[in-house]
């Protein structure tokens, strides 16, 4: 609906699991689920949930930014996702 109705030249490059718990097992089988029918359509990365995430939010700065080991851990979860949307997108 987006793309007919605001930008007839969008381009869809994935769906990113996000806010993912790896302690879950209802998430890991849904994202197992979801990468054995739709594996063409999810961008293989995933963002955790990290307590860094909403820290660094309400303080206006980039998670890695933090001194945290979890502002870590997903600041190289963000950059291993944004790596391959910007290959996605063809570098530009």
């Amino acid at each position: 609906g987006v793309k007919e109705k605001w930008n007839k030249e969008l381009q869809f490059l994935g769906m990113l699991p996000n806010r993912f718990n790896p302690r879950s097992l209802a998430q890991k089988d849904t994202l197992s689920q979801l990468l054995q029918n739709y594996s063409h359509m999810i961008i293989p990365a995933k963002i955790g949930i990290r307590s860094s995430i909403p820290e660094a939010l309400s303080e206006g700065i980039p998670v890695w930014q933090l001194k945290k080991t979890s502002a870590r851990e997903a600041a190289k979860e963000f950059q291993e996702a944004l790596e391959i949307i910007y290959n996605k997108m063809g570098g530009i």
